[in-house]
């Protein structure tokens, strides 16, 4: 959602250039600082992070079940 101040105008240009430039698909949300997808995965890498550092998981270990049970994309 846009802010309370933001023209329709200009809310209806911003999602026309993301989506036609960008090529990307726009997801709406209340106004707020960061973005929804952030929101998400902060968590979740912090969980990661604790693991690895307790000794729950490999690196690795943790790596694989993103992948498998997420379809979290592995870039190396």
């Amino acid at each position: 959602m846009p802010s309370l101040l933001t023209d329709p105008q200009t809310r209806s240009g911003a999602e026309d250039f993301v989506t036609q430039v960008l090529g990307k698909q726009v997801i709406h949300s209340q106004d707020r600082a960061g973005f929804v997808v952030n929101a998400l995965l902060v968590p979740y890498l912090l969980s990661a992070v604790r693991m690895l550092e307790s000794g729950f998981a490999s690196a690795e270990d943790i790596l694989t079940g993103m992948v498998l049970g997420c379809a979290t994309p592995w870039v190396p």
